[in-house]
């Protein structure tokens, strides 16, 4: 059993370890002494404890634990408190402390072999487990209270030269098949820039350099050669970022170079490579120099004779490239035509073409291989996970200490799409096949799931039978990479996300902003149809706002343009046609799209159109001003994530969308309008095509503006709005005060980002305000009082003892006795809640009380029984309908 000596806050099975990037602490520094024996191949070892401790007495520090390894020694110097390793700069500090100190010893102790063990994920022998090499105890045989600082052990630490830098790198593999760095410099711009600009090198681009240049044959010294002409090069410093770049690092990839540093010079077009490091390959890891050289054999051939195709050389060269270039060897085959002979050309070629090695190296534990080692043009460089290979001819995974076929292509999750709104997932997958890669996006809950990826389609090759691999791979690959993913964040809904407005790309500007803005100016002048305008604006205001989500409708006979009108407000934002809705959906549904379409203007046309009967248009509108959705529960109990949205709703109808009976809290959630937002009905007709056409200006330009000026101009400019209505109407509800001064702020900031200044607010704000209810008229005391003394005129027939049938009670005098089980009733029936209104029409003297003693208690009773006997009533003064009926 072993146990990391670094530790780090990524989770791991048992038989991973953390790579080096992934440690977050370390308690010391160490070194690992081998003792001679049956289990050591080298001869230059200590023969026993006694010679092992005096290559520990070199360091005049005495150990903090010493540790009989059962081969031979693990010693400790273990740090006051352990030291966090929170930044590149951490690390590449840890690291190099370790390697100074192993340094020191082995600089001391040349006569012995000391093992490079330095690297921040090793793994040591646990104490209290068996060397099952030796059947030994792994035990301690010392522990001390000395504990050190950093600075206490770094004064000790040696600088290890040039040559030691580079074989004690353990991140990455060298081969003998490396190329020298040449290759990398004759073929990369930037590395020639890096060269060339020496002694004037940003950090930025040095370091870059040093990550890909290291890693050539003779890469280390290369460095040197190049870090030279910099004023402040020093070898120490130069071997210290070595270590840090090839140890702790990538290669740095031509991406970064191009976007990150912003380096212009590289070709047009594919190089070949996707990081400058991998100049330095060579067949064995990928197939650039195979190609490269071939490609110089055909371009030097001068004159096309049968000597000069069929030498060795031109058909090795023709071999290769009819292996990975077939395109450019069909090219050069179509030119020998009529100079040599095809057939026979091609019959000498088949024993040239390069047989593929088919052979699956397993990655093994601790190693840390990337795809694009093993297959330099996979569009994403990630480490291929243990017991895996990946390479041209497809991915094997270990099964039993035996390879078994996986896929018999490469495919990875080539990048992860993260949605703001949702939190949810997609994979774009990427695959070779044909000679090229292949791209598809995905969600992950379809990657992931056997069933679903069989569906996939667009050419993607998955079946039944391998579904289940590609997810083993997939979450291989997932697990060992975690946090090396690009993470491309996407914005599914439209609206805010932090202080980026999102338009999402389906809604691209059409057309001429300038037509557009000339056609609406001209129809503007319509009241209605610019407060349907400024309700467009105000949806994305309510962000700085903090006011509730609010329903516009407008209701007029058919032909008035009200449809029109939601057609202009979103042609503001992009093409109305993609984004107005339906009242035909499910709540839920219109929930879901509302939530998608957050800080939007929102429009479902028409109620006309809709089958939804009005008890539950009334509860609709409730729920959709709520502003979010009630929690609901996933089928194993969960709650679901809870979709939410702050925005403007706009309607249309031929008639009111409220009744006489529909709630306070409903009709102070709606801005009921009667208007014709257009005086011509053609020029409404007009507006569908050419809101087609040009479409998706405005909202851009509006959103700059707000952005401009700032949340709090905004808030003050709400305000005084607020005021100047209130003071202008006192009357009107406090909701529609406060959804007529956003739409007045709207109005305002319209003007100064889109339309030019062209004032009229106020009028605009008047002129509605004027036909909205008053508080008194929302009241829903005053409206139950008002449909209670219909209800009784309606029904006065029941009141009189010479009426056949049921009685609903009786006049005495002006007053209305009305029995409470029949009032009650029709007050259900018609969507009022007598519980509620009981104490409100008493409050309003409409209905007579009286108070009875409960014990200790007085007790207010709305309905009691006539002459203390009966069925219970309610006495309503005034109720008796005038004249009365004989």
């Amino acid at each position: 059993m072993y146990f990391g000596l670094g530790v780090g806050d990524k989770r791991k099975r048992s038989t991973e370890r953390l790579i080096a990037t992934e440690v977050t602490a370390i308690p010391g520094v160490w070194i690992d002494i081998d003792i001679a024996g049956v289990g050591h191949k080298s001869e230059r070892l200590p023969a026993n404890i006694n010679e092992a401790m005096a290559i520990v007495n070199s360091l005049p520090l005495s150990p903090s634990i010493l540790v009989a390894s059962g081969g031979g020694l693990h010693v400790y110097y273990l740090f006051k408190e352990p030291f966090e390793l929170n930044t590149p700069e951490e690390k590449a500090d840890a690291a190099w402390l370790v390697l100074g100190i192993q340094t020191m010893f082995k600089q001391k102790n040349l006569q012995y072999d000391i093992d490079a063990t330095h690297d921040l994920s090793r793994v040591l022998r646990a104490v209290g487990t068996t060397n099952l090499k030796y059947n030994l105890p792994v035990q301690v045989i010392e522990c001390s209270k000395y504990r050190y600082s950093f600075e206490d052990l770094e004064q000790y630490a040696a600088e290890p030269t040039i040559t030691q830098i580079s074989g004690t790198v353990t991140a990455f593999e060298r081969r003998p098949t490396d190329r020298p760095a040449k290759c990398i410099i004759d073929n990369c711009k930037f590395i020639q820039h890096c060269r060339d600009n020496a002694s004037i090198l940003s950090y930025s681009k040095w370091l870059t350099m040093l990550t890909n240049i290291g890693r050539a044959s003779d890469g280390v010294e290369v460095a040197h050669e190049l870090s030279e002409p910099y004023g402040k090069y020093s070898i120490a410093e130069t071997n210290k970022k070595l270590y840090q770049a090839l140890e702790l690092m990538n290669p740095t990839s031509c991406q970064y170079i191009q976007k990150v540093l912003g380096f212009e010079g590289c070709p047009t077009g594919d190089c070949g490579v996707k990081n400058p490091a991998g100049w330095s390959l060579d067949a064995s890891k990928g197939k650039v120099f195979k190609v490269q050289d071939a490609l110089v054999v055909i371009q030097n051939i001068v004159s096309i004779t049968p000597e000069a195709v069929f030498s060795d050389e031109t058909m090795t060269a023709c071999g290769i490239l009819y292996q990975y270039e077939p395109a450019t060897f069909q090219s050069f085959r179509n030119n020998l035509r009529g100079k040599v002979q095809l057939r026979e050309f091609d019959k000498t070629l088949k024993s040239y073409i390069p047989k593929k090695d088919n052979s699956f190296r397993m990655v093994q534990d601790g190693e840390r291989p990337t795809l694009q080692e093993s297959l330099p043009d996979c569009p994403v460089d990630l480490f291929i996970p243990s017991g895996y290979s990946f390479q041209e001819e497809g991915i094997s995974v270990l099964v039993e200490d035996k390879p078994s076929a996986l896929c018999p292509f490469p495919i990875v999750i080539s990048k992860i799409f993260q949605d703001s709104s949702t939190t949810d997932q997609s994979f774009e997958i990427s695959w070779k096949s044909g000679g090229y890669w292949h791209k598809l996006k995905e969600s992950r809950t379809t990657i992931m799931n056997a069933a679903k990826l069989v569906n996939v389609g667009r050419g993607f090759p998955v079946s039944s039978g391998n579904a289940r691999k590609y997810i083993q791979w997939f979450d291989a690959l997932l697990k060992v990479n975690d946090g090396n993913f690009e993470i491309v964040t996407e914005h599914s809904a439209l609206g805010w996300h932090g202080n980026v407005y999102s338009l999402i790309t389906q809604n691209e500007s059409v057309g001429a902003y300038g037509e557009w803005l000339r056609f609406t100016q001209e129809v503007r002048g319509n009241t209605y149809l610019r407060f349907v305008i400024d309700s467009s604006f105000a949806a994305p205001l309510l962000k700085f706002l903090n006011c509730r989500t609010y329903t516009v409708y407008i209701w007029k006979k058919s032909g008035s343009g009200k449809t029109a009108a939601g057609y202009v407000a979103l042609s503001i934002w992009g093409d109305p046609d993609k984004l107005k809705h339906s009242f035909n959906a499910t709540a839920n549904n219109i929930m879901g799209k509302l939530a998608k379409n957050n800080h939007t203007l929102f429009v479902i046309d028409d109620k006309q159109q809709s089958e939804i009967p009005q008890q539950s248009i009334s509860k609709l509108i409730m729920d959709l001003t709520n502003g979010e959705e009630k929690g609901r529960c996933n089928i194993d109990g969960s709650l679901k994530a809870q979709r939410k949205w702050n925005t403007v709703i706009y309607s249309t109808g031929e008639e009111p969308i409220t009744t006489m009976n529909d709630k306070a809290g409903v009709r102070n959630r709606l801005l009921e309008i009667e208007g014709a937002p257009f005086d011509n009905e053609n020029t409404a007709k007009a507006v569908y095509a050419w809101t087609k056409e040009h479409n998706g200006h405005a909202g851009r330009n509006f959103i700059e503006g707000v952005l401009q000026v700032g949340g709090q101009y905004i808030k003050e400019l709400h305000q005084y709005y607020v005021y100047s209505i209130k003071v202008e109407f006192p009357d009107i509800p406090l909701p529609y005060i406060d959804a007529l001064a956003v739409q007045a702020t709207a109005d305002d900031l319209a003007g100064q980002f889109v339309f030019g200044n062209d004032g009229c607010t106020m009028d605009v704000i008047r002129a509605i305000a004027r036909d909205l209810a008053t508080r008194e008229e929302n009241n829903d005391a005053e409206r139950a009082k008002e449909w209670i003394l219909s209800w009784l005129a309606q029904h006065q027939n029941k009141f009189y003892a010479s009426s056949s049938g049921d009685t609903y009670g009786r006049f005495d005098a002006n007053t209305a006795i009305v029995l409470a089980e029949v009032l009650d009733k029709a007050l259900l029936d018609n969507g009022f809640s007598p519980k509620k209104l009981r104490k409100e029409l008493a409050e309003i003297g409409f209905i007579l009380t009286k108070q009875i003693k409960k014990g200790e208690r007085l007790v207010t009773m709305f309905v009691w029984q006539m002459n203390g006997r009966g069925a219970q009533c309610y006495f309503i003064p005034g109720g008796a309908p005038n004249p009365a009926l004989p």
